[in-house]
């Protein structure tokens, strides 16, 4: 790869970057390799499609891939090259990518400004700790009630409906081709409708029908699909609804525990405070951060560069929208007032603050983030995504922006967790409600 420096003025720097086509030729080979494993077509067993024809169906989806994926590895590279700490995710503009082309791409970037960080040894920090108590229980096992409702059988002739579970018998083919999948087939499924539990529009086009209706269902795959041999294409499932059942509300007793795989109302209050032991120990140690956030800020008070500027405009922007959305939920009206987009601004230029003195700490203590810290914290993202899991995962492996925009935090927590062994932490017991308003 080839790297050229078209400007660089104080903090901001813009690069070209130039990647040979037989690089990309190269993975681009390997990448449909990796496809054709699990690829189906017909007439080729799995495994054994030509790769001619693989180029041919995957090719574009593949490049698309590989190109992204070079991208962001050369950039690395080339920021490394010219001694250039980034600050910021970068601005990417692909001028080139086209098969038997070189890919030449232009990266503008704003660097870290030089800053002496206050020494971290010695840093006096408070955890709060909380206990669960029966009333806290009690609650937690009213929302595992709520979470997991009962069903009963709809025995009235009424249609389907959001909340409801159906459970049908599928078929499905692909239209390009009219071949049948074994994937696409299945007898008494069950599927609760609004779940998100298959392609979107699925659920959307069982609502409204009745037991006994044989229902023509259209969907299109999206390209990031798991299966290989859907991804960016359209199916037809020919389903039939057998039976409808609808929620009811849970008892706390026996019965919800057995459904939950627990033996008893006895064991499952003990996991539910087992659960929520968990959960107060993760918030007492987000009470923990908070309380070493607020020190290195203090610690290291500076005005944020004016090359800084755009960073914290974007932040800024998306506090007003997370505000906004909050609003619209609340019922509320009228535009934010001058003191609260005063308030917001400086949240917002106190993470910028925040973000530039983790990564100067990062950077000179030497922290790494590898691949395998990344695949960790894309896990941990998709387990905050329950039932959702697989989409989270494949948005992150086929995305490579998406899946760089979890370094940063990743940086933090090693940040934060190596401050922390040196650190003079006393514990201070709070109540369950007083630790939960303390955080809110």
């Amino acid at each position: 790869m080839k790297v050229r420096v078209i400007r660089s003025e104080g903090l901001s720097h813009e690069l070209e970057v130039t990647v040979p086509a037989t690089d990309i030729e190269s993975r681009l080979v390997a990448r449909l390799h990796e496809i054709g494993k699990t690829a189906s077509m017909r007439g080729f067993r799995r495994g054994k499609i030509p790769p001619n024809l693989l180029r041919k169906r995957f090719g574009k989806r593949a490049r698309g891939e590989v190109v992204q994926a070079a991208v962001f590895e050369t950039f690395q590279i080339a920021l490394h090259e010219q001694n250039i700490k980034a600050a910021m995710r970068p601005e990417i503009d692909v001028r080139s990518a086209g098969a038997g082309a070189d890919l030449v791409y232009t990266v503008h970037i704003e660097s870290m400004p030089d800053l002496e960080i206050a020494d971290l040894k010695g840093i006096k920090l408070t955890r709060l700790v909380a206990t669960p108590d029966a009333d806290s229980v009690d609650r937690q096992l009213q929302r595992i009630a709520a979470a997991n409702p009962s069903t009963r059988l709809v025995e009235t002739d009424r249609a389907s409906r959001q909340g409801d579970t159906v459970i049908i018998d599928l078929q499905g083919r692909t239209t390009d081709d009219d071949v049948q999948h074994e994937s696409l087939r299945g007898k008494r499924q069950r599927l609760k409708l609004g779940g998100g539990q298959f392609v979107p529009g699925f659920e959307a086009q069982l609502t409204g029908k009745k037991v006994g209706d044989e229902v023509e269902v259209k969907i299109d795959f999206p390209e990031t699909y798991a299966d290989a041999g859907l991804a960016g294409r359209e199916a037809i499932i020919d389903v039939r609804v057998l039976e409808l059942h609808e929620p009811v509300a849970a008892a706390i007793d026996d019965e919800l525990a057995v459904r939950l795989g627990i033996q008893d109302l006895a064991a499952l209050r003990d996991a539910a405070e087992k659960e929520l032991a968990e959960g107060l120990e993760e918030m007492s140690q987000a009470s923990l951060k908070r309380d070493l956030l607020d020190h290195l800020d203090a610690s290291n008070a500076f005005e944020v560069p004016p090359g800084m500027a755009k960073m914290v405009d974007i932040e800024f922007g998306s506090i007003i929208k997370q505000v906004e959305a909050q609003r619209r939920g609340d019922g509320e009206k009228g535009p934010l007032s001058d003191g609260e987009q005063q308030e917001y601004r400086d949240i917002a230029e106190r993470r910028v603050r925040l973000g530039l003195i983790i990564a100067e700490i990062g950077n000179s203590q030497k922290i790494v983030i590898t691949e395998s810290d990344l695949q960790r914290a894309m896990l941990a993202e998709a387990r905050k995504f329950p039932g959702q899991e697989r989409d989270v995962v494949n948005h992150f492996t086929s995305n490579r922006a998406a899946l760089e925009s979890l370094r940063a935090p990743a940086v933090e927590e090693k940040v934060v967790d190596l401050i922390l062994e040196s650190a003079d932490v006393t514990d201070r017991s709070v109540s369950y409600d007083e630790l939960l308003h303390i955080l809110d």
